[in-house]
């Protein structure tokens, strides 16, 4: 909770993963990633555009 905090006063905004991929854990992965990693990877991202265009100004 405190590096949550201070991203928080840093203007940050903390989004999660998605529950249908990878849960609490994070989309990581070293060196090139599998089909798995590349789904999860591309549900986070599909999860952080819906969220950035619901915070777009008109």
């Amino acid at each position: 909770m405190s590096i949550i905090q201070a991203m928080l006063i840093n203007g940050m905004i903390i989004i999660g993963d998605p529950l249908d991929a990878t849960g609490h854990y994070g989309t990581s992965c070293v060196g090139a990633p599998d089909a798995k990693t590349a789904q999860n990877a591309a549900k986070l991202g599909k999860r952080v555009a819906l969220l950035v265009k619901k915070l777009k100004q008109p």
